[in-house]
């Protein structure tokens, strides 16, 4: 971390939730494939396969996503403990509008002719 500052990131429900429900491994990293030895590597090969699932989509890289969450400038001193914790809690409810969408109530499934 730059700055000798540390870095809070105020996770949402959802995202502590995961976390807790991760396996405890006896290395020092918390996403790995190796009993917590070694990080998650392969983010080259991963990107390849997103970047081709995404066609039409302008040219990116994993840094673009670390500035996209990004909310403070080089000379900020201000942490903005609550307005990252909004952006989370936002970021997770949309996230999971698209993982488990809800079917509004006023919505009656029909059943097919056979």
């Amino acid at each position: 971390m730059k700055g000798d500052a540390a870095h809070e990131v105020p996770l949402s429900p959802a995202a502590v939730a995961i976390l807790q429900g991760l396996p405890r491994w006896t290395g020092p990293c918390v996403f790995s494939i190796t009993d917590g030895e070694r990080p998650i590597s392969g983010f080259s090969k991963m990107k390849e396969k997103i970047d081709a699932a995404m066609r039409g989509v302008a040219p990116w890289r994993f840094h673009d996503l670390r500035r996209t969450m990004r909310l403070h400038k080089v000379y900020d001193q201000h942490g903005y403990r609550e307005e990252k914790r909004r952006a989370f809690d936002l970021w997770a409810a949309r996230l999971l509008s698209i993982v488990e969408p809800v079917t509004p109530s006023n919505v009656i499934q029909i059943a097919a002719r056979t």
